[in-house]
């Protein structure tokens, strides 16, 4: 049997055997002739994996891979089993009976209908249709593929009750959600556990439209009982009463139910006379809740919320009683671990610093962790509380938790640590680590038991992390010999001056520097000849003397430059971030829990630029982006291999979208091991900026910096992303960008010629 060179389950590449050495998947276990084959490309572009979760009456959704944008998707396919089949070794699907075809053709027509109005709807709770078309007798929907769980396999298998200062939060967002599909006259219909997903990237997505049900169902009867008891109100038993928006609000009151009683409302049939949830169904319910979830799951429509805003309204006045005996832990206090001093620049003496920013409020906390706590079982320290409007970077972590995340040393791997000694690049011998524990200055509020264990589990984490290796590594000081007056390759000049305020010389208050290393002069390998077409040919370029930061730029670093400066770029309004959590993201708000060691995202080219060209200014040594084959001869650290430590993926390294541990986003920086030239996050993390050209290999354009007259606005970036598969992780892998385009994946790092 020949097997696929990527794999269906996760599609790494698993060079052609049978069972994937990342995910597990075996591609050599039958497959039902229901399904369609491993491998095959369908609409041109979309490549067929394995079968997500377990097919359903009226569809299958496979995983797939977009083989254009080099990414995975989900695909459903159209598939009533009640009505058609597909027959061993046929693609096309054929209806039971002749009789049957002209329902299933009309199922279809509305399935393809539901898809295109459902694909203009855009936003960040709502599953994302990237495509829809004709195929193999049927119809198919191509949508934004997300790791994580739904929310029914949560309540099924993890934790049967959510406490209500997580589950109301959660809520929310999907009933906004709702209200924004309401307003675009579009029902949902079927709102229940297992068609809310818990996204790895942080967020509540509504799923699972039932587009062709809702339609079909007037044809056929088999077709027409688009409900789920327990979450359908009256009237979806009953054909002629109309449904609407408040339909929605019923499976959504019933969803929150379930997540706080652990168990599913009655059905609505069985409410009509002596209604358990009046006898005693109310009694898992805090009191302060239990009038709008009444008003929610009201019998009779015209009693019931009229609206998701209107259910979204009641319950904002709600807030979860946090007394200490029964709902947070003791109020303590507790050291916070020291961090190691910052390389600064010489400047004016510091100025008081600001105020701290006040705690957060428990259930605002709880809503932007939750999706991330029921998935991971970390407990977030200041990095992930939600983000503020002030400038995050320049105040101190807002619990302990967060000073000891935020100070933890970075890992160095132990065969990089032997090659980095001996080439020169590294001490010989590991810098002491002080045990000195800092003053007591914070103190821990009202933190839910529910995630006391998570704590635990975390310190348990980075005990066993810090053991296993044996030493902990603190970023060495500012090598002196990096300082340097030469001139930088040119930068686009014109467009960081047309986005930058006038620089000042000098800054108010103490300067956090980026940590540089000295690589040597070399020949770096650039490109791949087993990868894409972008990465051939591999080729060889003389790269001289530089120096790298060690890390990518922190939200701290860059947050000194925007409070210092005043900096606004003109063009953010044209181009939004592209954010993974949520519109108006922001380098401050990227759309997931962020902090002052987390890597800055949201920033184009212009800003990074722009940022370097400050530091220089106040520093008075040159800063630039680095060019392709810089980065590229930095991040292989000598190897030729596919990644600097080898051929094969290894999630100890690095994380990714499907990797063991997925993430909602990146991690502190350095948190992971280094590669031999020190250097931390070359592998995933986020993505970054290069200075050079995105163009074919063979004209120059990886070794120098772009001139956006003469190579245009699409620069390359490098390095891959917490949010990318473990191929985009490779230290070859390449990809375009406008200069002026943001996202939450993509960050940089500076260089300095020597």
């Amino acid at each position: 049997m020949v097997f696929q060179k990527h794999c269906p389950g996760c599609f790494h590449d698993k060079s052609g055997i049978a069972v994937c050495p990342v995910c597990g998947y075996d591609e050599s276990l039958p497959r039902p002739p229901l399904f369609l084959p491993h491998g095959i490309v369908i609409g041109g572009q979309y490549r067929v994996g394995r079968v997500l979760g377990q097919p359903g009456g009226f569809g299958i959704t496979y995983l797939g891979w977009d083989v254009h944008l080099q990414q995975r998707v989900a695909i459903k396919e159209f598939l009533p089993r009640d009505i058609v089949t597909r027959h061993p070794g046929q693609l096309d699907i054929a209806t039971h009976t002749e009789e049957s075809r002209g329902t299933f053709e009309f199922g279809k027509e509305q399935f393809l209908r539901e898809a295109r109005i459902v694909a203009k709807l855009d936003h960040p709770n709502v599953v994302r249709v990237r495509s829809f078309f004709n195929a193999n007798g049927t119809a198919y929907l191509v949508m934004d593929y997300y790791e994580g769980l739904s929310l029914g396999e949560y309540l099924s298998r993890v934790r049967k009750v959510i406490e209500p200062a997580l589950a109301v939060p959660l809520i929310r967002p999907v009933l906004e959600a709702l209200q924004f599909v309401h307003e675009h006259d579009v029902v949902h219909r079927d709102l229940k556990p297992h068609n809310i997903y818990l996204a790895t990237v942080g967020k509540p997505i509504v799923l699972d439209f039932g587009a062709a049900r809702q339609a079909a169902g007037e044809r056929q009867h088999s077709m027409s009982v688009v409900l789920t008891d327990g979450y359908a109100p009256l009237e979806q038993y009953q054909r002629r009463t109309a449904q609407g928006p408040w339909t929605d609000v019923y499976g959504a009151a019933a969803t929150l139910y379930r997540m706080l009683t652990g168990v599913a409302p009655p059905t609505a049939l069985d409410r009509l006379s002596d209604d358990p949830l009046e006898r005693d169904g109310w009694a898992g319910i805090p009191a302060t809740l239990v009038p709008a979830m009444r008003r929610a799951m009201a019998l009779m429509p015209e009693a019931r919320f009229q609206s998701a805003a209107e259910f979204i309204a009641a319950l904002t006045d709600f807030r979860p009683l946090m007394e200490p005996s029964t709902a947070a832990a003791p109020v303590a206090e507790v050291a916070a671990a020291p961090e190691s001093a910052p390389a600064t620049a010489p400047v004016p003496a510091p100025i008081a610093p600001p105020e701290a920013v006040p705690p957060a409020d428990p259930a605002a906390f709880s809503s932007a962790v939750a999706a991330e706590a029921f998935l991971t079982d970390d407990l977030p320290g200041a990095d992930e509380v939600p983000p503020t409007r002030r400038v995050a970077p320049l105040h101190p972590p807002s619990t302990p938790e967060a000073q000891a995340a935020e100070s933890e040393p970075p890992v160095v791997a132990p065969q990089a640590r032997a090659q980095a000694r001996a080439s020169g690049l590294a001490p010989a011998a590991p810098p002491k680590v002080s045990t000195a524990a800092a003053a007591p200055s914070w103190t821990v509020l009202a933190v839910p038991m529910a995630l006391v264990g998570a704590l635990a589990l975390l310190v348990a984490a980075l005990v066993w992390q810090l053991g296993f290796d044996g030493v902990a590594l603190s970023p060495p000081p500012l090598n002196p010999r990096i300082v340097s007056t030469a001139t930088p390759i040119a930068q686009p000049a014109a467009s960081v001056a047309a986005a930058s305020p006038s620089r000042p010389t000098t800054v108010r208050g103490p300067l956090t520097m980026p940590q540089m290393r000295l690589l040597p002069a070399g020949t770096a390998k650039v490109g791949d000849d087993r990868g894409d077409d972008s990465e051939r040919p591999a080729h060889r370029v003389p790269v001289e003397a530089f120096a790298l930061a060690a890390e990518e730029v922190t939200v701290e670093q860059f947050g000194q430059f925007v409070e210092q400066t005043g900096y606004v770029n003109p063009q953010w309004s044209r181009y939004p971030c592209d954010s993974a959590g949520g519109r108006d993201a922001s380098w401050a708000e990227p759309g997931y829990s962020s902090g002052p060691r987390r890597p800055v995202v949201c920033v184009s080219a212009v800003d990074a630029q722009a940022y370097a060209a400050w530091l220089s200014a106040v520093t008075g040594t040159p800063y630039r982006l680095p060019t392709e084959a810089e980065w590229e001869y930095a991040a292989r650290a000598g190897s030729d291999s596919r990644y600097w430590w080898g051929d094969r993926f290894d999630p100890r390294q690095a994380t990714c979208a499907g990797c063991p541990e997925a993430r909602t986003g990146p991690l502190p920086v350095g948190r992971w091991p280094r590669n031999a030239f020190g250097l931390a996050d070359t592998a995933g993390n986020v993505r970054e900026w290069t200075c050079s050209a995105y163009a074919p290999y063979g004209g120059g354009s990886d070794s120098r910096c772009a001139d956006a007259t003469r190579d245009g606005a699409v620069l390359s970036v490098r390095g891959g992303a917490w949010i990318d598969n473990a191929d985009g992780l490779r230290s070859a892998r390449r990809a375009p960008l406008d200069r002026q385009r943001r996202d939450a994946w993509t960050g940089f790092r500076l260089a300095q010629p020597r």
